[in-house]
């Protein structure tokens, strides 16, 4: 949408001239997940696709609100985006601490059943170049969805993998550190 995209590029303008201010507070994974998926049912509607999201809701990380928030409509907007008419959108977090206990993670999944990202774009997206290809239905795009979010994720102390064969979908990786509760 126009708004998302200006928003976005409103975004990676404060990032470039580093005029952002990184607020981090305790944030509820599953509310941040699923206000992301609110805010683009018209896309998932319009797709007839159904988004699966299970994520428990006592999981907690601490980081910029406002930088996760959009992080997570931008890579959800993609799985949509590139995902076929009538497709599956699975989002999953899990509590990925080790054993030894003394690294707490979580680390959050999106998986969609979509066009996949071949090798070179990946490689694209994960040195930061810019580029645009367009959705399954034509939908157009700025590039700077992935690079906000790549960067964003950092800023947050978060770590951001992508699992994808061209034409075989793909699987989003992000994995921030927990804040630990007994959950």
């Amino acid at each position: 949408s126009p708004y998302a995209m200006t928003n976005n590029l409103l975004h990676y303008s404060r990032l470039q001239l580093n005029k952002f201010d990184f607020m981090p507070e305790t944030i509820l994974l599953g509310e941040l997940i699923h206000s992301a998926i609110d805010l683009l049912k018209f896309k998932i509607r319009k797709k007839d696709i159904l988004v699966k999201a299970e994520v428990n809701k006592e999981y907690k990380i601490v980081g910029d609100i406002e930088m996760l928030r959009i992080t997570f409509e931008n890579l959800i907007s993609n799985s949509i985006k590139y995902s076929k008419n009538g497709s599956v959108v699975k989002i999953f977090a899990e509590d990925i601490t080790s054993e030894s206990g003394d690294q707490s993670a979580l680390q959050i999944s999106i998986t969609d059943e979509g066009v996949g990202i071949n090798e070179e774009n990946q490689r694209k997206i994960m040195i930061g170049e810019m580029f645009s290809t367009p959705g399954t239905n034509k939908e157009p795009g700025s590039g700077l969805g992935l690079l906000l979010a790549r960067k964003y994720i950092s800023l947050n102390r978060g770590k951001f993998e992508i699992i994808s064969k061209d034409g075989e979908g793909v699987t989003l990786l992000i994995t921030f550190p927990a804040l630990k509760t007994d959950y």
